[in-house]
């Protein structure tokens, strides 16, 4: 699986050229019309978000006698494990750029980022979480339209594989049950957090190969279609890699495959996201 197909919005660009993408301010909300006919101008946001595409690849040459001593079947296999990679690298590009947290993407400022002991993972801090997620604003500006709220749902937990299985059985777990000490209470023991979110764990968000990597911090992510909180955008809309047989040089005996793809992945929205930290 390609999380960051998931966690992404997709698009189209025709070209390697940087490419621009807008959002409205509060401005840009509906208003009552006047009996006039007369309709209230939006406002572009300051905000624009770039992205372009890139060409990433690679080529392996066999000689003919790896040709002669391997078995057909064996050798079929390798444009298998290129596109395989050609995949691979689409995930490991976004998590590189999404786990260095690009110009402050994850910060107060952008009331997208929690820290401190009460964050680790669980229901209570996945509570709080939410909170600071429904209560992003439409701005950015100080007037009154640019603090509406916007809205919009977390869908995805994106959790390292340390707590996919904590994860997994909140998510599914119809109760809480809370461990009572003194005096008896009643208490609500279903669970409000089930199901709600879709689990996305790998193990990229704890591989200290990349900057920025925690097993204990998660995220939540809006649904890229409504906030974008990243976007990846492919050349001619292809999604998967292209993979050649080539020929050797004339002086060689052999053959091989080259395997190439063309796309990029840019932050956009940092309202689409919010980082818990998960420890102080």
């Amino acid at each position: 699986p390609i999380a960051a197909l998931q966690l992404c919005a997709i698009g189209s660009v025709s070209d390697f050229k940087e490419v621009t993408r807008y959002r409205l301010l509060g401005t840009g909300g509906f208003e009552k019309v006047s009996p006039s006919g007369e309709l209230k101008a939006g406002a572009l946001s300051e905000q624009a978000f770039k992205n372009r595409a890139e060409t990433f690849g690679q080529y392996l040459m066999l000689t003919r006698n790896d040709i002669i001593n391997d078995d057909l079947e064996a050798f079929l296999e390798l444009p298998k494990q290129m596109g395989r990679s050609g995949a691979e690298s689409i995930d490991d590009l976004f998590f590189s750029l999404f786990l260095s947290n690009p110009d402050n993407f994850f910060s107060g400022p952008n009331n997208n980022y929690l820290a401190g002991a009460a964050t680790v993972f669980g229901p209570d801090s996945l509570t709080v979480a939410k909170t600071q997620f429904r209560k992003q604003k439409a701005g950015p500006g100080g007037k009154a339209k640019n603090q509406k709220p916007i809205n919009v749902r977390p869908k995805y937990l994106v959790v390292p594989v340390e707590l996919e299985t904590e994860a997994e059985l909140l998510m599914g777990s119809a109760q809480l049950m809370i461990d009572a000490s003194g005096t008896a209470t009643k208490i609500p023991v279903d669970n409000p957090h089930r199901n709600k979110y879709e689990v996305v764990s790998m193990p990229h968000l704890s591989d200290t190969v990349y900057s920025g990597a925690s097993a204990k911090a998660w995220y939540l992510f809006a649904d890229p279609a409504l906030v974008p909180a990243f976007e990846i955008v492919f050349l001619n809309g292809r999604r998967t890699p292209v993979i050649e047989r080539v020929d050797a040089a004339p002086n060689s005996l052999g053959m091989g495959f080259r395997s190439y793809i063309d796309f990029g992945v840019r932050e956009q929205d940092p309202r689409g996201a919010v980082k818990v930290k998960g420890e102080a």
